[in-house]
């Protein structure tokens, strides 16, 4: 049982899906540990009758909104413990300011894709650690990666437009990305909020 779980666990992390480890820890049962899969509703563990509709509906909830915690159960105390994909950190521009930036994401535990469509400054000699390197135009970056949940955008190249879901940058660059594909009101909230 023990090695379904750390397996199913592996699987959630390795191919970035959401999910929850959900373990008794007081009560009848204690130690009892389940992984549920959020998309496929999937459960890898002991099989617990404990696990009722009640305790999936709480864990889907928590899971949709990335965080854990203990509840009551009657006589239990669980521990609902969402595992999320790691949040993306899209850096656009592959400039000199693009490298030390990349190096703290990855240190945070973002995921790390710079993107810049000067195939000479976006390598992976300049970018060891990244875990994706895009030579393209930022339109088309958001082609290959949809943003989803937690994605970031660090804009560190203030030539080149960009689009997503948070910005850091200058009102400068604020206003470049007001310019592209219609997130101009966006672009206004995100530069004032980076402001203060």
């Amino acid at each position: 049982m023990v090695k379904e779980v750390l397996d199913a666990v592996g699987r959630l992390k390795n191919d970035e899906r959401l999910g929850a480890m959900i373990t008794v820890i007081d009560g009848p049962d204690t130690g009892s540990v389940v992984v549920v899969e959020r998309s496929t509703g999937h459960v890898a563990g002991d099989g617990s009758p404990w696990l009722d509709r009640d305790v999936v509906e709480d864990a889907n909830d928590l899971m949709d909104r990335e965080e854990s915690r203990v509840l009551f159960y009657g006589d239990r105390r669980i521990f609902i413990d969402t595992i999320a994909p790691s949040p993306v950190m899209l850096i656009f521009g592959a400039g000199h300011i693009a490298q030390p930036l990349s190096m703290f994401a990855r240190e945070l535990g973002f995921r790390v894709v710079v993107a810049d469509a000067r195939a000479t400054w976006a390598t992976s000699e300049r970018f060891p650690n990244v875990d994706e390197l895009i030579v393209a135009w930022p339109d088309a970056v958001f082609d290959h990666i949809v943003p989803r949940r937690q994605n970031v955008c660090g804009a560190a190249e203030p030539r080149q437009p960009v689009r997503d879901t948070r910005l850091s940058g200058s009102a400068r660059r604020a206003g470049q990305v007001s310019r592209c594909n219609g997130v101009q009101a966006y672009a206004r909230i995100a530069c004032r909020s980076a402001q203060g």
